[in-house]
């Protein structure tokens, strides 16, 4: 009798290639963690500070001439301004001429959250251009004092709040323009805080002694 079916042997069994899972995949073509995390994205490059340029240290400068003028009134060369104040108000107490400074530089610090509201509403460069109006502002009105109480609106709250819009952003605003250089960055602009005072006292009491009180302020 003869038999339909085909006995020969196969010598291979083809089975179809998704049966088994391959014991080595093949290599993916897309980035792995590791690469993705070293290779800069869009977003990256976008948000990158600069780290330089003409702008991004005028920045820098802005943030040290402040540092160097907003606590200068009421902390750096107070000193000197007290004792003039004493001899134009000779009923007044050593506490209550010290309290002028006091007043100016605790309203700086107070009025922070101020400041940061300003900030983020008007950005850093409104509220520096505001609070160094009303610093000035302040001065002008101090010299036309003739009581000790209109020091403490004068130099003491009104300056304080206008250097507190200034002193914030002036902290602030480096970062955004420096990234591997920020320490330098910033050791620059804080630096103004010494060299401020150092420069200013010399220059304060040459005004003092030869033009008064109220025209050096």
């Amino acid at each position: 009798m003869t038999r339909d079916i085909d006995e020969t042997p196969r010598t291979s069994c083809e089975v179809p290639s998704s049966s088994f899972p391959e014991k080595f995949p093949p290599k993916s073509s897309a980035p792995s963690v590791l690469e993705m995390s070293q290779s800069p994205t869009l977003v990256d490059i976008a948000d990158r500070a600069p780290d330089g340029g003409l702008r991004a240290w005028l920045v820098v400068l802005g943030s040290f001439l402040i540092h160097c003028f907003c606590f200068a009134p009421t902390e750096y060369i107070f000193g000197m301004f007290e004792h003039h104040y004493l001899e134009l108000y000779p009923s007044a107490s050593h506490g209550s001429i010290a309290l002028i400074g006091s007043i100016g530089s605790s309203t700086t610090y107070f009025a922070g959250f101020v400041s940061g509201v300003a900030a983020d509403k008007f950005g850093y460069r409104i509220t520096a251009l505001l609070g160094t109006a009303i610093m000035a502002i302040a001065l002008i009105l101090a010299s036309f004092a003739s009581q000790v109480w209109h020091l403490y609106l004068s130099q003491g709250f009104l300056f304080g709040f206008g250097a507190s819009l200034v002193y914030y952003p002036g902290i602030g605003a480096p970062s955004h323009w420096f990234d591997a250089k920020r320490g330098l960055a910033l050791g620059l602009a804080v630096s103004g805080t010494g060299l401020g005072g150092l420069a200013l006292s010399p220059a304060t009491q040459a005004l003092m002694d030869s033009v008064g009180v109220g025209w050096t302020l």
